[in-house]
């Protein structure tokens, strides 16, 4: 985790029970910037902002949100 990161993903896996959905996610944005996650049905849009709202739990990985960690 960089200072200059106001949200850092690194290397997140989560899962509902045994169905694997974010395998490995990272990205990383700085204060001020604006992101857009686009993709098919079932590809982990949702599941990705869940993990970054604490409603699901990473199975492994890392979450920070200014500099604290999350998960």
């Amino acid at each position: 985790m960089t200072n200059q990161h106001f949200l850092e993903l690194n290397n997140v896996f989560a899962s509902y029970g045994r169905v694997n959905v974010l395998q490995g996610l990272s990205f990383h944005l700085a204060q001020g910037e604006a992101v857009g996650i686009l993709g098919r049905n079932g590809v982990g849009k949702t599941t990705t902002l869940k993990t970054i709202m604490g409603l699901l739990t990473c199975n492994q990985g890392s979450v920070f949100f200014e500099g604290q960690v999350l998960n």
